[in-house]
């Protein structure tokens, strides 16, 4: 808006109204803006005149050969309420949402006490500040396919997205991913909640039962380290022995050795087996005379203590305590698994995620060839996942672990799969994404946001402690239970 001029004779206060309408098809309204207050009107001639008495401005004919000009002075005052907060009243506007029912994010039912459908979750809830904030109504509708929005062949688009797109609603109201096809044709309002995704699946039952399960208490570098700790003192041993032999050696008389020589030869004969006596706590028949020899003795000694006492406690608890790690930390990881399959919800985005270029491998190799993934029902990807521990699926790493399924008997792999922004979805160019993302965004402000968050995704479920197993034929006899365990 641009005024031009604005005059009167006898009013030097003008304010400027702006209109604007809350809806199509809906009356106009104003509201005050700014008020302009002029507060001084000066004009040259008169500036003349007075300088004139004074003796300061004189000419031949007494008269001024400038035009008149005005100077005017004021103050533009601007409403101090925001745009949006004087745009807020959209009574008498009904909107159409569509969204799809989950436990926690969004679901809706009829309420006889108020007389109209309800929302409830996560965004629900959201969705009912909004409107205590508005005054406006809505009426909630479920896709007729079930499904959160993916791109056809043809170009349609399935799902909440295709409800917007043909107009049947007006805005989706639901955990609705950000992917850049569905940022082509909607729409995203300010971010509500941000989560992550994993791969999660059942571990293998009896997963302790394998050849590796002896070697397993220590890393490969402590097994390098105490081989070479063994043959360093056997080495030290070695020479030691041989020093005080090769010392006593001309002392002696005649064909017959003295006992002490005697003992020097065996232990530098028998090093190895003297240091890996004195390291598995057995003994020697005849005890070390000499201190470098007593030395050596007594070190392996005290580091066979540690080193057996911290291995049987470790193995021990190998064996009776159930592994429940699963056998891969990435797509990649589950691709090299033979009759791994990976289940996702049809229609999500993460169909769009695997069929992007990327990504494309997997949707071919875990995905596409089998008949049960993708689908529909999430609850049925998780019922299939129970029964089946080479059924994975992909699921929301903050979510799973709310209930004992999701937390105790599945499993996730370590890497994040993917972050996820989850917003409202508004048809192109809609006039009320704006509006909307400032109340939401006064909504984080006020920390609204995260006491629903807290309500609705509160601390992850404590799983059990894992009950112990006792140790018996099953665990003693590893590689034997193994290769019966194979076929299953």
């Amino acid at each position: 808006m641009k005024v031009l001029e604005v005059s009167s004779p006898t009013v030097n206060t003008f304010d400027l109204h702006e209109v604007w309408s809350s809806g199509p098809e809906r009356d106009l309204r104003q509201d005050l803006l700014a008020t302009w207050s002029a507060n001084v009107l000066l004009g040259t001639a008169e500036l003349e005149n007075n300088e004139r008495q004074d003796g300061q401005l004189t000419d031949g004919g007494g008269s001024s050969h400038e035009p008149e000009k005005w100077i005017t002075t004021g103050r533009l005052t601007i409403s101090n309420t925001p745009k949006y907060e004087r745009r807020r009243d959209l009574t008498g506007i009904h909107f159409v949402i569509t969204s799809i029912n989950d436990s926690r994010a969004h679901n809706s039912h009829y309420s006889k006490d108020l007389g109209r459908d309800v929302l409830n979750g996560f965004f629900g809830d959201v969705w009912e500040l909004l409107k205590l904030e508005m005054n406006f109504t809505y009426l909630v509708m479920t896709p007729a396919d079930g499904e959160f929005g993916s791109l056809n062949n043809n170009g349609s688009w399935t799902g909440m997205i295709g409800d917007v797109l043909s107009g049947r609603a007006h805005v989706v109201v639901a955990f609705l991913s950000q992917t850049y096809s569905r940022a082509q044709v909607i729409d995203y309002s300010s971010v509500l909640i941000k989560f992550s995704y994993r791969i999660f699946a059942r571990p293998p039952k009896l997963s302790t039962l394998s050849w590796t399960s002896y070697t397993r208490p220590f890393s490969t570098g402590l097994w390098i380290g105490l081989l070479l700790l063994l043959m360093i003192m056997a080495m030290v041993c070695w020479g030691v022995s041989h020093c005080y032999h090769q010392m006593l050696l001309p002392t002696s008389v005649g064909d017959q050795l003295p006992k002490e020589i005697m003992g020097y030869q065996k232990w530098k004969k028998d090093a190895p087996l003297l240091v890996w006596a004195a390291f598995t706590q057995q003994g020697w028949p005849t005890a070390p005379e000499v201190g470098p020899l007593r030395a050596v003795f007594w070190t392996m000694y005290v580091v066979g203590v540690v080193v057996v006492a911290a291995y049987s406690a470790t193995l021990v608890a190998f064996m009776t305590v159930v592994d429940d790690e699963l056998q891969f930390d990435s797509l990649e990881d589950l691709k090299m698994l033979p009759k791994y399959r990976l289940g996702i919800q049809k229609g999500s985005m993460l169909e769009e995620y695997f069929k992007n270029k990327n990504f494309l491998e997997y949707w071919e190799t875990l995905i596409k060839p089998y008949s049960d993934t993708p689908l529909k029902s999430f609850n049925d990807i998780r019922a299939i996942a129970q029964k089946d521990p080479q059924y994975a699926y992909v699921g929301t790493y903050e979510i799973q672990r709310l209930d004992p399924v999701g937390a105790c008997i599945f499993k996730s792999a370590r890497q994040h799969l993917l972050f996820n922004d989850g917003a409202l979805g508004w048809p192109r160019g809609s006039s009320y994404v704006q509006l909307f993302d400032h109340f939401i965004n006064k909504f984080r402000e006020s920390g609204l946001l995260q006491k629903l968050m807290t309500k609705w995704y509160p601390r992850p479920y404590t799983c059990p402690d894992q009950p112990v197993v006792a140790l018996g034929f099953q665990q003693d006899g590893t590689p034997i239970s193994k290769g019966d365990q194979s076929g299953m």
